[in-house]
């Protein structure tokens, strides 16, 4: 099993290493970071399907529903364009849908 960790948001880090952690302690899946650069949505997607994952993790800033109609929503464009499980970390606290 492969896993993608995708992290741009600093006070996601520690959360989303210790996840993979878990997981990778758990099950001894093979775990790959990866720099890229360019548009988040597009090249995270392109990335998935790159090193064939079997689930992508992603962090949510939570915008609300006016900022994530005129920014979009990476997370959501991933979940819906990618071949393979998402699971999206939102901020704790976090009461939006």
């Amino acid at each position: 099993m492969e896993i993608l960790l995708v992290c741009g948001l600093f006070k996601f880090i520690d959360l989303m290493r210790n996840v993979v952690m878990m997981v990778y302690l758990l099950s001894q899946v093979n775990v790959k970071t990866q720099v890229v650069v360019g548009d988040p949505k597009y090249k995270i997607c392109e990335t998935v399907e790159n090193l064939h994952a079997d689930l992508l993790v992603i962090g949510s800033r939570a915008h609300g529903r006016i900022k994530r109609m005129f920014l979009g929503s990476v997370s959501n464009y991933c979940s819906n364009h990618v071949h393979c499980p998402v699971v999206i970390i939102k901020p704790k606290g976090d009461s939006s849908e």
